[in-house]
């Protein structure tokens, strides 16, 4: 993950925009959240934020952990949520579908609350983590339209 997060900074960096907004799904969701708590955004939409930060580890389960691996998990236990979530200074929306396992809930709204900005939070529903779902579209296309 450190490595995503270095690699979107270095394309953030090279961007001329006198507005910029982060989109992310999942991992990019992570990737944004992170990058977010580093530079000055104008706002951010993250959608279904994968739980593999260092507070979801002990819950993750032993096949997902395998899936990952032991490098990868050890890079996720340098991401604590609230202490990033706590250096974000940029009108944040956090959208997770209702029918998601819940830790990805879970961490959504564990975030919104450490959050220090102004922020949203926006449980879509009958969305599963799937972005491509239509009410999940729709949804982010209401928030993009009032940004």
């Amino acid at each position: 993950m450190s490595d995503y997060v270095e690699e979107f900074l270095k394309k953030y960096e090279e961007s001329s925009a006198d507005k910029i907004y982060f989109f992310g799904f999942s991992f990019g969701a992570y990737i944004a959240l992170v990058a977010s708590s580093r530079v000055r955004v104008d706002a951010q939409i993250l959608c279904s934020i994968s739980p593999y930060f260092i507070e979801d580890i002990p819950y993750l389960k032993s096949s997902w952990k395998k899936l990952f691996g032991k490098n990868r998990i050890k890079d996720f236990k340098k991401f604590k949520s609230s202490d990033i979530a706590s250096n974000v200074n940029t009108d944040t929306f956090m959208l997770y579908g209702d029918n998601e396992v819940s830790m990805v809930k879970t961490r959504a709204l564990d975030i919104h609350k450490s959050l220090k900005c102004d922020k949203h939070v926006v449980s879509v529903t009958d969305a599963r983590h799937d972005l491509e779902s239509g009410k999940y579209l729709r949804e982010i296309e209401r928030i993009i339209r009032s940004l």
